[in-house]
């Protein structure tokens, strides 16, 4: 009950604090996302086929 009455007495705080604890989440998930999708673009340029496209010298 007590936490309760200080929740409702502070909204502000309570507010900017969910507020942080959102962003933080939605930050660490964005970066977890570029993360996943940098390795996958890696990958696919790294791929047999299109290493030796990278690799060759081009034709003169």
């Amino acid at each position: 009950m007590l936490a309760l009455k200080n929740l409702i007495k502070n909204r502000v705080r309570t507010t900017l604090n969910i507020a942080a604890v959102t962003i933080a989440v939605l930050s660490v998930i964005l970066l977890a996302s570029l993360g996943s999708g940098l390795v996958s673009t890696g990958e696919q340029d790294m791929s047999p086929r299109t290493a030796a496209k990278h690799l060759t010298p081009p034709l003169q």
